[in-house]
Order: C-alpha cells, then sequence, then structure tokens
C-alpha cells in the first residue's frame, strides 16, 4: 500500500524525533551511518575559522563541504523521519485495523454465541410444545377409541333393534294374516250361518203365514188377490216416487 506523504516536519521536531531513545540510530546502511556520525563529529571539532582585518574573505573547501555535508544530513535525517513517521502510522493504522478486526470477531462471537443460547432456548421451548401437543393427541385419540367403541356398541344395539323390529313386523304381518284367514274363516262360516238361519226363519215365518192364512180369511180369494195387486201396484205411486236414491 503507498504511503502517504506528509508534510516535512520542523528541525528540532525531527531532531527529537529521531534522538529521542537513548541509543544511536540505526540505519541499514553502513555509509549513510558513518555520513551521520562524521558529519556530527565534524561539526564538533571544525569551527569557522576567524578572518582577519585585513584578510580578504576567501571560500575555504573544507567549510563548503561541512556545510553540504550538513545539509544533505539534514535531508536525510527529514527523509528519516517522513520514513519513520510513515512506518508508525502504517502500524498504527495496521494495529487499528488489527483491534477492529478483533472487536468484530469478539461481536461476531457474541452474535453467535446468542444465536445458539437463543436457538437452543427456540429447540427447547419448540421441543417442550410438541411435546405437550403429542401428550393432548394422545388423549384425543384415546377419546376417539373410546367413542369410537360407544358408537359401534350403539350401532350394535341399533342393528339389534331393527332385527327385533323387523322380526316383530314380520311376526305382526303373519299375525294379521292369520287374523284375517280366520276372520274370514269365521265370516263366511258366520255368513253361512246367517243365510241358514235367515232362510229357516223365513220358511217358518212362511209356514206361518201359511198355517195363519190357511186358518183365517177374512176376505175371499178373490178380494185378497185384489189388495194384494193394489199393494204391489199402488195407484198413488208414479215412476218417479219409485225411483229410490
Amino acid at each position: 500500500m503507498p504511503h502517504e506523504q506528509l508534510p516535512p516536519m520542523e528541525p528540532e521536531r525531527r531532531y527529537l524525533r529521531i534522538h529521542d531513545s537513548p541509543t544511536e540510530p540505526t540505519t541499514s546502511k553502513p555509509l549513510e551511518r558513518e555520513l551521520l556520525y562524521g558529519t556530527r563529529r565534524m561539526s564538533k571539532k571544525v569551527g569557522p575559522k576567524k578572518k582577519g582585518r585585513g584578510s580578504k574573505s576567501k571560500s575555504d573547501p573544507t567549510e563548503e563541504a561541512l556545510e553540504k555535508a550538513q545539509k544533505d544530513v539534514r535531508a536525510f535525517r527529514d527523509q528519516l523521519s517522513r520514513t519513520v513517521l510513515l512506518a508508525e502510522t502504517a502500524e498504527s493504522r495496521r494495529q487499528t485495523a488489527i483491534q477492529e478486526k478483533i472487536k468484530t470477531a469478539k461481536e461476531l462471537e457474541e452474535v453467535r454465541h446468542t444465536t445458539q443460547q437463543h436457538t437452543a432456548f427456540m429447540v427447547t421451548q419448540n421441543e417442550m410444545i410438541v411435546s405437550s401437543l403429542n401428550n393432548k393427541i394422545e388423549k384425543l385419540e384415546e377419546s376417539l377409541q373410546k367413542l369410537n367403541e360407544m358408537v359401534k356398541e350403539k350401532d350394535d344395539a341399533l342393528e339389534q333393534l331393527k332385527l327385533e323390529f323387523s322380526e316383530t313386523l314380520t311376526e305382526r304381518d303373519l299375525k294379521i294374516d292369520r287374523l284375517k284367514m280366520q276372520l274370514s274363516t269365521l265370516g263366511v262360516m258366520c255368513e253361512d250361518a246367517m243365510l241358514q238361519a235367515v232362510e229357516k226363519l223365513t220358511n217358518k215365518l212362511s209356514e206361518d203365514y201359511q198355517l195363519i192364512h190357511n186358518n183365517y180369511m177374512p176376505w175371499s180369494q178373490k178380494t185378497l188377490e185384489k189388495i194384494e195387486l193394489e199393494f204391489l201396484n199402488p195407484p198413488f205411486l208414479d215412476a218417479q216416487s219409485t225411483e229410490y236414491y
């Protein structure tokens, strides 16, 4: 990941940033380390020479080299400070990302644990509900079985009653048929007896009438014939009056 370019720090702050530790700063390049230490020694031992009043100002190669070396050292310090700052920033960001990942992992673990607990609770609760429903279903099945047995008993009793009723109807029909036959026979017998009795009575009455008629005749034979004729054909009866409704 490319490092972000930060603005350069002040010289005093950069110097403290590099030399804040008790140990000397380490670098991977021996030449840069030697240059850094050599520049320090030269800055301590070599100082600016005093110029005489009468001498003309001339450029000293040693002083120029020293100034150039100091500039290079300052540039190197600036570069090193920026590199260290960028490295620390990257490390801080990496640690922050790691902490965030750890926090996220902990939160996920807590969520997973909570989910497991909730799932276990829901499973236990559902198992209790299912067990209760199974018990209720078993009780209902037992009640239904008892009711089916009762219905079967009632059906058997009803079938028995139907059979008895059918037998009773059959027996009643047979009795009615027998009674009809007996009544018919008795009717015929009574009819014969009544006819015989009526015939006997009629004959007896006829005989008695004939006997009385023969023994007692208040009118003559001719008068009786007229009376009989008048009785059978009365003059006051016309054709319409002889119709009976």
